[in-house]
């Protein structure tokens, strides 16, 4: 079940950051067609966090949008979340490492704590793996829904 739920997490996580990559380079579009160019299935399926970024630097190098769009994905934080949902969607599962602390001592021996890890990315499977994460991507959408407004008010 953590499995199915971690995979949830990383696939839509990073996909939520892909819609707004696609929403500002509609919005942009409305802006510089030419630049921006979504009039046929190619072009939309051109669209990308790459090319979205590459345009906004080429295209309007000063605005907040594209300073947005530079220092989210290049974060480390973005970097080891496109790595972990690449890992679960196209390739396996990645390996665990389970720990367990014991006590031992009179009357009982009992377990103290336990910690699950992804080692190939240097995480512990803890509450704070999805919550630290999720305040990280909701920062960054609302950081992005502010940028786009401004954005839109003055070109638009």
């Amino acid at each position: 079940m953590q499995e199915r739920e971690l995979f949830g997490f990383f696939v839509t996580g990073l996909s939520v950051l892909e819609s707004i990559a696609y929403s500002v380079f509609a919005l942009c579009s409305m802006v510089n067609a030419q630049a921006f160019a979504m009039q046929n299935a190619q072009d939309r399926r051109r669209v990308s966090l790459a090319e979205t970024e590459k345009r906004l630097l080429a295209n309007f190098p000063g605005e907040q949008l594209t300073s947005d769009f530079r220092s989210c994905f290049a974060d480390t934080e973005f970097q080891q979340w496109k790595d972990i949902r690449n890992t679960l969607a196209h390739r396996t599962s990645p390996r665990r490492l389970y720990r367990q602390t014991v006590s031992v001592g009179a009357p009982n021996t009992s377990i103290t704590s336990w910690a699950a890890e992804w080692p190939d990315f240097g995480l512990s499977l803890a509450t704070s793996t999805t919550v630290d994460r999720r305040i990280w991507s909701a920062n960054w959408t609302s950081e992005f829904l502010k940028a786009a407004n401004k954005f839109g008010r003055h070109h638009l």
